[in-house]
């Protein structure tokens, strides 16, 4: 198991009832409360660099595959914005 490490945190009263509550209905900590929802929070962050570089790249190939001038395509873009 791993260990554990003390922490404190200020938390507004409408938050904290919110805490109350789900440990309750739950049936779990205070403490699990915040794992599981940190937990869930980490799941659906932004992508990481790397998830991003891979994205950018796959879009590069497509656009390459699809023989798209993508200097071009900036300039129409940003041209349109203007």
């Amino acid at each position: 198991m791993s260990s554990a490490t003390k922490a404190t945190y200020s938390l507004d009263s409408a938050t904290l009832e919110k805490l109350n509550r789900l440990s309750r209905h739950w049936q779990v900590s205070k403490t699990e409360v915040l794992r599981r929802a940190l937990h869930q929070a980490a799941q659906t962050a932004a992508p990481s660099t790397e998830e991003r570089l891979a994205a950018l790249h796959t879009l590069q190939r497509w656009a390459k595959e699809k023989r798209i001038d993508l200097k071009k395509w900036k300039k129409i873009i940003k041209d349109g914005r203007r």
